[in-house]
């Protein structure tokens, strides 16, 4: 396969993988996605913790890679991730 043929079919996954983080999803399918209830989703919404659009001002809609993005907004520490800052407190003073 020559140079400009892997150029061309690496655009073409590039793309395909672009459209994959741009899905759309509906309050249900957001709901369901996250498995919460209907009231704590409002409250994300609601206290702007999780972005959202109202296009046609009535039906909210969710971008897939923005409710992930929320979801993994605050991972837990390792026990060793904890450990080294232990360390590094105890080193410092």
């Amino acid at each position: 396969m020559r140079k400009d043929e892997l150029v061309t079919k690496l655009e073409a996954i590039e793309k395909m993988l672009a459209a994959q983080n741009t899905v759309l999803m509906t309050f249900n399918d957001a709901k369901n996605y996250l498995k919460i209830s209907a009231s704590s989703l409002y409250k994300l919404v609601h206290y702007k913790k999780l972005r959202s659009s109202k296009p046609n001002g009535k039906r909210l809609w969710f971008s897939k890679q923005d409710i992930d993005a929320w979801a993994l907004s605050r991972p837990s520490k390792t026990a060793d991730e904890i450990e080294d800052e232990a360390i590094k407190m105890v080193n410092s003073k």
